[in-house]
């Protein structure tokens, strides 16, 4: 990457009108932002309608924590290991030390600008989080109301006991 490219920089205008100013190569994280840079050479600034400016904040923290290591090839599925949730990194344990809340939002944020290792680091500690919980711990835990009666929730349970645990 060429010295030029790593200085210059574009500006992220969130769906609350928060200007961010940020380096081009970081972006390169998303491939959406990484096409919008390509395409539209001459304009430096970019909205994102569907990105709030402390999602985005986040976002630009996570890219720059990666921005010097190589591009990132999501696992194939012979990779994942289904049996076991290790403890995530302290890096990432810190960085999302946040409500579940603002973790949803960077995942649709991650999704929205096609982040492919932000959206599997979202998902891990998200699963992390969530395992081992009973359905009513998760039903709190995502505020999900049970809209059941005791009868439908009797019929279900066997039906996906598979799927509850």
């Amino acid at each position: 990457m060429s010295t030029s490219e790593k200085s210059s920089k574009i500006i992220l205008i969130t769906n609350d009108g928060k200007e961010f100013e940020v380096k081009k190569f970081v972006v390169r994280e998303s491939e959406l932002l990484a096409h919008v840079v390509d395409v539209c050479k001459e304009e430096n600034k970019i909205p994102l309608f569907e990105v709030d400016g402390p999602t985005l904040q986040k976002v630009i923290e996570f890219c720059s924590h990666y921005e010097n290591e190589p591009s990132y090839d999501m696992p194939s599925d012979e990779d994942l290991e289904y049996s076991t949730l290790s403890k995530p990194e302290k890096w990432l344990a810190n960085f999302f030390k946040m409500s579940n809340e603002d973790l949803t939002k960077l995942i649709f944020a991650a999704e929205y600008l096609q982040m492919d290792r932000l959206i599997d680091s979202t998902c891990y500690i998200l699963s992390y989080r969530a395992n081992g919980k009973t359905v009513e711990e998760l039903r709190e835990m995502f505020g999900i109301v049970n809209d059941f009666d005791d009868e439908k929730d009797e019929y279900l349970e066997p039906e996906y006991f598979w799927y509850i645990f």
